[in-house]
């Protein structure tokens, strides 16, 4: 049968390491925490464990029982757990301050016994066995003030044991004697505790006899105990003085004055004979030399073995002149500081912050800052705060936490500090304080954390300030402007702080905090942390509608004046916006001969500056302007000097694919684009012909590659002059199937048509790396005109070749003849009739050749566009749908009268 039970008491309560941190006999210590989701995350206790089965295991091993069965073995083991559940209830029904303080009773368990205390790090009898690098690493402090206090700790302990409990520790040793966190001594060992007769002092004691190899713990160490608790059999509170001069000797000498490692009657006797021995032959100065001379005068009256010689009472040691120590006393103060009214608390700030020096950074990290937090938590959550209080407790926080590293700064004082409620009231009733310490914490907190927990409220809250009391804590943040900028980034800095900046200027009736804000925006255009509009904009208007002319603002500003230049950068804006401000300025009245005369000073540096500026301006625009000049004389004078590049009059090569012409004399052949059915060959006595209203202006000539290719029209006003120079019939055959002389040409510009004849386009002969090539008639039978194909440079602006197979009748020739004269013998056979048409389809000029296949008169000529109107416009209603668009390839030369103006094409 399988029994399942759960958790209860204290392990279902607290959770607890795996190993123990520390052992006080029997106990082993292990540091725990609550497990209630209620409890703070930070708080620590220790769980006091004893293993009852390993005791008994090591009982039978030693010999010391023979037999859990046998009764007298049983007794020995019981009268063991008695006495230490007598420990425990012990500690649960003394409650004192320097006696550790039980959180959670003692609980049985089949295996262990096992209780909980408020936390404690260690024993002296720990402390002291370690080496002195373990206790530097350690932090275990054994400052001569840490153990001064620690002896008065342990007196008051004592006082409240003998005075209130009425009984006798009998045990004081340094494993009785527990360390807690914040470094207070409290005794724990009360196990042998003794309660003395009601009404009496003494009492009849007899000491335990065990075997040799019995555990310590069952009997008082001998080293540290009375002689009359060994040698009289008798007791009283004085014996715990006699017990407490030989700790304080261990605490001085780091060992015992006996050792009696036998734990027996005899031994103890040798022991304390030499011990005896040697302060009748010595002194209790030279024996006790560690001692200092305040603490030594008193160990005679602890330690005498007449008991009648020893102190009346506790009392009178903790009255004693070694404890009127002010840094003592503080230290005493502290433990009840939270209880104490303002007035006092107030008192106490103003006197610990000059006794910080004398304390060790152990015990101010310890015992001093977690009170002192305590305090100001409580100081902040009232609610009338008592800001001058705030700001002493805050300003030792401080002072204590320089010494603790960046991470333990950010766990024991950033979360109080910046907790919201008690961050607004310091703000408010405490802000010199933050601001006195704004190093500080920049140091210990993280940079997010600083910036926007700390310094932007204060930022805010103190720039808003109005009032008298206002001015010195403005002043105070001004003065930390460096730092300022250097948390702030470049985006606060302009947008949040410079118009808090500003405001507080324009408001203020304080010189002192004009000349703080002077201050300020002069290093935030030294440092770049405002830019050229937010000077022009925000920053010359403010100064522009200040009022005062006092001596002193005045100059603070004539600082500023000599570093506005670099930061604007803009001559004009200098001339006309910074000028006349410092120009205003120096009018003042309030300026004496010395101050007139650096201002103006500075008003001549800046302006010879800007006048320098300026003429380097000057001379560079001129020096290009000559440089331009010269380039185009030079081109144009290249380009009229240079014979290779014009062979003829405004001519230039360009490929030309030859074909093999019909023998057709006197007719020009020209390709096209148009590829149409026979039938459908528009008639050039068609209005779609006729020509436009308004001819746009041609494209400026380009190049291309250094080359300039022209193409040559007729001057164009209103209409287009057709160039005077028709096809003559009577011209020599030779001269006509010439191919250097080019055939019948007429370009159309805008659906207009400008003709130029053959002769207008000779071309001379050209060297062998340049070929020429026109258009003209083939001798050879088959008659087929070579085309120059346009030299393709745009993807839009078009020049074209049209060729039309229709019989051109005298009326077509007498309808175009007012735009020049036209052939008028042409006979109704001929075949071909060749045309050039320029159309302007967008701006850049590209040359494309069409092409149309034609039959005799076709009927389906345009009506109501012109040609040229209507391809230029992308409308395709005036031709007929089986026109097809061909591209040919792109010429390499055209050919150009010289009574036209060019076009470049490129």
């Amino acid at each position: 049968m399988v029994f399942w039970t759960s958790k209860t008491g204290i392990e279902a309560n607290y959770s607890y390491a795996g190993t123990p941190s520390f052992a006080v006999e029997p106990w082993l210590v292990y540091t725990g925490r609550p497990r209630s989701a209620s409890a703070n995350p930070s708080t620590k206790v220790s769980v006091f464990i004893f293993d009852k089965k390993k005791f008994e295991a090591n009982m039978l091993s030693s010999k010391i029982v023979q037999s859990k069965s046998l009764q007298k073995d049983r007794q020995f083991i019981n009268a063991t757990y008695d006495m230490l559940r007598n420990q425990v209830n012990n500690l649960a029904r003394l409650k004192h301050p320097k006696i550790v303080t039980l959180v959670a009773p003692l609980e049985e368990h089949a295996k262990t016994f096992m209780f909980v205390t408020e936390y404690v790090s260690g024993s002296l009898l720990t402390a002291y066995q370690k080496s002195a690098a373990e206790r530097d690493l350690l932090n275990l402090p054994f400052h001569e003030l840490i153990i001064h206090r620690g002896i008065l700790q342990i007196s008051h302990a004592l006082d409240f044991i003998h005075n209130t409990a009425a009984a006798v520790v009998l045990d004081l040793q340094p494993s009785s004697i527990l360390i807690t966190e914040n470094m207070d001594w409290k005794i724990f060992g009360l196990s042998h505790l003794i309660r003395l007769p009601p009404n009496k002092t003494t009492s009849e004691y007899s000491l335990p006899q065990y075997k040799y190899a019995a555990p310590a713990f069952l009997r008082p160490n001998h080293n540290f105990l009375a002689p009359e608790a060994v040698l009289s059999d008798t007791i009283s509170p004085k014996s715990d003085y006699f017990s407490l001069g030989m700790l304080i000797y261990y605490l001085y000498f780091g060992k015992t004055l006996m050792n009696c490692s036998s734990h027996s009657v005899s031994c103890y006797k040798e022991e304390y004979s030499k011990y005896h021995g040697r302060l009748l032959q010595l002194s209790w100065a030279t024996v006790f030399s560690n001692l200092p001379d305040k603490l030594r005068c008193n160990v005679s009256k602890l330690m005498n073995r007449d008991v009648f010689s020893r102190y009346e009472n506790i009392t009178r040691f903790i009255d004693s002149d070694f404890f009127q120590d002010a840094a003592v006393k503080s230290m005493m103060f502290l433990d009840n500081l939270a209880a104490r009214s303002d007035e006092s608390k107030i008192v106490y700030f103003e006197g610990l912050v000059k006794l910080l020096p004398k304390f060790p950074l152990e015990l101010l990290q310890k015992k001093f800052l977690p009170i002192l937090l305590q305090v100001f938590d409580q100081s902040c959550s009232i609610p009338e705060p008592n800001a001058y209080l705030i700001k002493t407790n805050l300003n030792i926080i401080v002072e204590i936490g320089l010494s603790l590293s960046k991470l333990s700064f950010n766990e024991k004082i950033t979360p109080l500090l910046l907790e919201k409620n008690n961050l607004d009231v310091v703000v408010k009733n405490a802000p010199s304080c933050l601001i006195e310490n704004l190093e500080t914490f920049n140091e210990k907190l993280k940079p997010e954390a600083f910036s926007e927990g700390i310094l932007r409220p204060l930022i805010s809250h103190v720039l808003k300030l109005s009032g008298v009391h206002s001015i010195d804590v403005q002043e105070l943040l001004l003065g930390k402007i460096h730092l300022i900028l250097d948390t702030l980034d470049y985006t606060t800095a302009r947008r949040f702080f410079f118009p808090l900046v500003s405001e507080l200027f324009a408001r203020t009736t304080s010189l002192t905090v004009k000349i703080a804000c002077i201050n300020t925006f002069h290093e935030m255009v030294e440092r770049r942390a405002i830019d050229k509009p937010t000077i022009v904009e925000e920053l010359v208007p403010l100064m522009r509608a200040m009022k005062t002319r006092d001596s002193r603002v005045l100059m603070k500003f004539l600082e500023l004046f000599k570093s506005l230049p670099d930061c604007i950068n803009d001559d004009e804006t200098v001339v006309f916006k910074l000028l006349p401000l410092i120009w205003n300025y120096s009018m003042a009245d309030t300026l004496t001969l010395s101050q007139y005369l650096q201002y103006t000073e500075t008003i001549n540096k800046i302006s010879q500056t800007i006048q320098n500026s300026h003429m380097e301006v000057v001379k560079t625009n001129s020096k290009q302007s000559n440089e331009i000049d010269s380039f185009e004389a030079l081109i144009n004078r290249e380009a009229a000097d240079d014979p290779d590049d014009f062979p003829d009059e405004e001519t230039e090569t360009v490929a030309v694919t030859p074909l093999q012409p019909k023998k057709a004399p006197k007719k020009p052949h020209v390709n096209s684009v148009f590829i149409a059915s026979p039938s459908s060959i528009p008639r050039f006595d068609s209005p779609a012909f006729s020509s436009p209203s308004v001819v746009p202006s041609p494209p400026p000539p380009r190049t291309r590659q250094g080359k300039t290719f022209n193409l040559t029209t007729a001057a164009i006003n209103n209409k287009p002059q057709l160039i005077e120079d028709v096809f003559d019939p009577e011209t020599d055959e030779s001269e006509q199937n010439d191919p250097a002389e080019g055939s019948k040409n007429a370009n159309v510009y805008n659906g207009n048509f400008i003709y130029k004849s053959s002769s207008e386009q000779k071309v001379n002969n050209m060297s062998s790396s340049k070929k020429v090539e026109n258009f003209g008639n083939s001798k050879k039978s088959n008659n087929v005109s070579k085309t120059n194909r346009g030299n393709q440079v745009d993807n839009t602006n078009t020049t074209a070749i049209v060729r039309a197979n229709s019989i051109v009748n005298n009326t077509i020739s007498n309808q175009y003849s007012e735009y020049g004269p036209y052939n008028q013998n042409r006979n109704n056979d001929d075949e071909y009739f060749e045309e050039f048409v320029y159309s302007n389809i967008s701006s850049p000029l590209s040359l494309i050749t069409r092409r149309i296949t034609s039959a005799p008169k076709s009927p389906h000529a345009p009506t109501s566009k012109s040609f040229g109107e209507d391809f230029r416009n992308g409308e395709s209603s005036a031709l007929p749908p089986s026109y097809k668009f061909t591209p040919l390839q792109p010429h390499k030369r055209i050919t150009s009268a010289s009574k036209a103006a060019p076009y470049s094409l490129l």
